[in-house]
């Protein structure tokens, strides 16, 4: 995920985006970033209880959520993993079952940040581990030097469980 003070979780939530509706939205605004802003609010936020202002913002958030996923591009154009969620948006089982792994770990990410920012760690590095997790497992480097130096490296892993070897192995 793009280095980023923000994270980007709750305009992309299940209970608020259709995402196959999303997908198609995305393939019909190629290059045309204020059509698709506009779509987005209309398809998705026109009954908000908010002003029209705050509506816009949400479908802005909304394409930079999608971008920071990796789903689009600077020119709402589709990713790789953008297109191949866009040819399994028929399938609900393979759409929302294969491709979750990829974005809970982007997710999980975006949360690592907000968490190190409230303890005052300064952002260093992310090291992601691509094919063998499908770029849902991600490791973050925060430090800092504020009474003593000090390192940490924050795992976010795609299992329910995590066991002490997987502690010890990473230590």
């Amino acid at each position: 995920m793009p280095k980023s003070d923000l994270p980007f979780g709750s305009e992309f939530s299940p209970n608020q985006i259709d995402l196959p509706t999303l997908l198609e939205i995305i393939s019909q605004h190629h290059l045309d970033k204020d059509g698709f802003e506009n779509s987005l609010k209309e398809n998705f936020f026109r009954d908000n209880k908010t002003t029209e202002r705050n509506k816009q913002k949400l479908a802005m958030n909304l394409r930079l959520s999608l971008k920071a996923y990796q789903i689009i591009d600077d020119e709402i154009q589709f990713t790789d993993f953008g297109n191949k969620l866009f040819n399994l948006r028929n399938d609900p089982n393979e759409l929302y079952t294969d491709n979750r792994v990829h974005i809970r770990g982007l997710a999980l990410e975006a949360l690592a940040f907000k968490l190190m920012r409230i303890i005052d760690l300064d952002y260093v590095a992310t090291r992601l581990r691509g094919n063998a997790t499908g770029g849902a497992e991600v490791d973050l480097l925060f430090e800092s030097s504020r009474l003593v130096f000090s390192r940490w490296q924050v795992q976010c892993k795609n299992t329910s469980r995590v066991t002490l070897d997987d502690v010890a192995k990473e230590v």
